[in-house]
């Protein structure tokens, strides 16, 4: 492969120069191709008796690589000490060597490498340096001059180069930040201003021209008007043109309309603004946290920030009271059904309501009846028990009677009452937990807390209004107190009491309350608010002076993007078309 280069020929030369002012002996060349890298020492026919030239250099000192290649170098300068010397490629790059002796290139190591000029088509063909060594000049081949300063002049060299060796660039962080202008952007909003302030200019020549014709026609008004009855012009005789006349008030009014509407558009969106924030933060909120303190100020009571109830909880507590009305408490049915068969038990037929089994009959209590009669009674009686009791014996397979149906009525309803450590141990019904009863027992639980907060609230609520009101007695007697006072003479009186402030806290409704002055002060804020955070951003903004030659001449007065020049509203273009109407009736 180094044969197949070589044979292509000699290599163009791109650069000689001689080492040292005054020295013809030997030359320094620089080659473009397969000699690129090198700068090659050649030496010149001596004098009479030397030997010829050789066709070969005497030395050849490499060149440190331009980000891993090697760049042929079009330009070569050292400067007046002999201890810089200064070079130029073809990708664009400037490097600058210190030189261990002046005027030896014998060590190449110590370098700083500026990228200038184009990487592709910017090759710096020319480099000087100022007599003094001040300034260095580079010419390119993309059309480029650059100017640099030097300060090449110290004769000593110092001990480290000002700037750091650079041999891997370090990549430039991204502008993370959306509203950040870009370099597109930046050049573009600085042309947008210059024109914007041509604009304007044009603007206040039209205005201080349109002032003098004013003060001009003001002192012919009244020129006119000192003139005689016959002489003097009427104030239609003025008007020049009816029609530019109704045109100029038609477009005053559809402005003053516009404005109007644009102005109801703004009101509008506040009100839903508002709206939307008091649904968000304010409906669901039953009561706000309010501090209430004692008047020493010592001690402080809050109520509880709570939220209404949700539409979800509503709707559950509505589904259990109507599954509660719908069923009757199992308590309730077994205590039914137990005083029923106790009752049915100990009763007997033939005896009145509310009479026991072993309390005696009207019939016994009558001393007047014979003993036959009363034992004939008495065989009647039993006689009817027997046919009741009679009546009442359980059939052979014990189905079908009022017994057994109770029995089973009881065994179904009433349940198992074994032992919970037995192996056939089943719980009853009425005490089996459920998801349907746990979320009962939760909702139940919930209302109670809820009821609980509101009349906590309720309480402390009627207590802060209590507080109130007597701030405003306490108010009402210091101030008949002190019309009290006036009337007296000042000698040993004694002092008004304070009176007591309701603190911020304890009257938050009082935030949302607002009066022309509050909102006067509020719109200063804001102003204020506004000022600040443009003055902060062209802070910021003013770094775009050091990309340099953004936006023509007038570059520098980029503004940051809180003060882009905005278009008049409405009603300022009412007020100014107004004045203009004025200004060209004459």
């Amino acid at each position: 492969e180094e044969e197949a280069l070589q044979d292509k020929g000699p290599n163009s030369v791109l650069k000689a120069f001689y080492q040292s002012p005054g020295d013809t002996g030997a030359f320094w060349v620089s080659m473009a191709g397969y000699d690129a890298g090198y700068l090659y020492e050649c030496s010149l026919a001596g004098s009479e008796g030397s030997e010829p030239m050789e066709h070969k250099p005497s030395k050849a000192v490499p060149l440190p690589p331009f980000a891993g290649k090697d760049c042929p170098l079009h330009s070569f300068v050292l400067s007046s000490t002999g201890r810089i010397a200064v070079c130029g490629a073809s990708n664009g790059a400037i490097r600058i060597f210190q030189l261990s002796k002046p005027y030896s290139l014998d060590s190449l190591e110590r370098h700083w490498t500026l990228n200038v000029h184009d990487n592709n088509f910017g090759a710096v063909t020319h480099l000087a340096l100022s007599h003094d060594d001040q300034f260095l000049v580079s010419a390119g081949a993309d059309g480029n001059i650059f100017v640099f300063s030097a300060h090449f002049a110290s004769k000593e060299p110092p001990e480290t180069l000002p700037i750091a060796v650079l041999t891997v660039s370090e990549s430039a962080r991204d502008i993370d930040d959306p509203s950040h202008y870009s370099i597109e952007e930046a050049k573009q909003k600085a042309e947008h201003d210059r024109k914007m302030k041509r604009a304007e200019e044009k603007k206040q020549e039209v205005r201080v021209e349109v002032t003098s014709l004013r003060k001009v026609f003001y002192q012919l008004k009244k020129r006119a008007g000192e003139l005689p009855g016959p002489l003097q012009l009427k104030e239609d005789e003025f008007i020049m043109n009816r029609g530019l006349e109704e045109e100029m008030k038609q477009r005053t009014v559809e402005r003053v309309e516009l404005a109007r509407r644009e102005k109801q558009w703004e009101e509008e969106k506040g009100n839903v603004a508002l709206e939307k924030l008091q649904k968000r933060f304010k409906d669901d909120v039953a009561c706000e946290r309010v501090i209430v303190w004692t008047f020493p100020a010592s001690h402080s009571v809050s109520s509880f920030r709570s939220a209404k109830p949700s539409a979800k909880y509503l709707e559950m507590m509505e589904e259990l009271q109507s599954s509660e009305q719908g069923q009757t408490p199992w308590s309730s049915v077994v205590d039914q059904q137990l005083s029923a068969l106790h009752r049915d038990r100990h009763s007997l037929p033939g005896m009145e309501e509310g009479q026991e089994g072993g309390a005696p009959s009207p019939e016994r209590e009558q001393g007047t009846l014979s003993k036959k009669e009363l034992r004939r009674l008495n065989k009647e009686k039993r006689k009817k028990e027997w046919e009741e009791l009679y009546k009442m014996k359980p059939s052979e397979k014990g189905e079908g009677t009022e017994e057994a149906l109770s029995l089973q009525q009881a065994k179904d309803t009433i349940g198992d009452y074994k032992l919970k450590t037995a192996s056939d141990y089943v719980v009853p019904e009425h005490q089996r937990i459920s998801t349907r009863k746990k979320r009962k027992q939760l909702l139940l639980l919930r209302n109670e807390i809820f009821q609980s907060k509101r009349d906590y609230n309720a309480k402390l609520l009627a207590l802060r209004d209590w507080k109130i009101e007597l701030v405003e007695k306490i108010t009402s007697i210091v101030e008949e107190l002190s019309s009290i006072r006036s009337k007296l003479p000042e000698a040993n009186l004694p002092l008004v009491p304070s009176v007591p402030q309701m603190r911020p806290e304890e009257v938050p409704y009082k935030e949302l309350e607002y009066t022309r002055e509050s909102l006067l002060v509020f719109k200063q804020e804001m102003e204020s608010r506004e000022a600040a955070s443009k003055q902060a951003a062209a802070g910021v903004g003013e770094g775009f002076g050091g990309f340099g030659g953004f936006g023509g001449e007038e570059s520098s007065e980029a503004k940051p993007p809180e003060e882009v020049h905005q278009e008049p509203s409405a009603t300022s273009q009412v007020q100014v078309e107004q004045a203009a109407g004025e200004q060209e009736v004459p």
